[in-house]
């Protein structure tokens, strides 16, 4: 580990060319959302329909919307979700180690087509330092003691970008 971190310290890092964040800072709890958590889920469609006027290919929503107070909107996010953008959601998951226990989107609503949703979860090696993701989680499964693969939250952003773009990939 002491060879990795050393080299991650000496290269040069890389700037992304098609990935721009937007981020809640403070400030922005406080005054757009009131210091509300959970955050709002109409202050959030408001934000998330002005970032897809700018029509980018995919939209991560790092937010946890495991919240009921979300199936009221889910329709209309599902909807910012078209033929040119994709949207895709963090999904909460309980569990330190896998399998995990995944909760549900938007709130649990029943929507089609189907959300694309992603387990955020970067774990910490034995010194509390992250130096990797995984694609993929084991979690259970809608039946009990069923055990599936679900998609990373990073890895499903990916996905969701090539099914989009393919051509904008080398």
């Amino acid at each position: 580990m002491a060879a990795l971190d050393t080299w991650l310290r000496l290269i040069k890092p890389i700037t992304p060319q098609f990935v721009g964040v937007v981020s809640i800072n403070e400030d922005d709890y406080l005054h757009i959302f009131g210091r509300k958590s959970p955050l709002d889920p109409q202050t959030l469609k408001t934000l998330i329909q002005a970032i897809a006027q700018g029509d980018p290919v995919v939209i991560g929503v790092d937010i946890d919307t495991s919240d009921t107070e979300w199936q009221n909107i889910a329709p209309d996010l599902v909807a910012l979700s078209g033929e040119r953008t994709a949207l895709v959601w963090e999904q909460e998951a309980i569990g330190e180690e896998e399998p995990l226990t995944p909760l549900k989107i938007l709130g649990g609503a029943e929507i089609t087509p189907e959300s694309i949703s992603g387990i955020a979860g970067l774990f910490q090696d034995w010194d509390g330092v992250v130096r990797r993701y995984q694609r993929h989680f084991r979690a259970t499964g809608v039946k009990e003691g069923q055990v599936e693969m679900v998609d990373s939250f990073p890895w499903a952003i990916v996905k969701a970008f090539y099914q989009k773009s393919p051509s904008r990939l080398p």
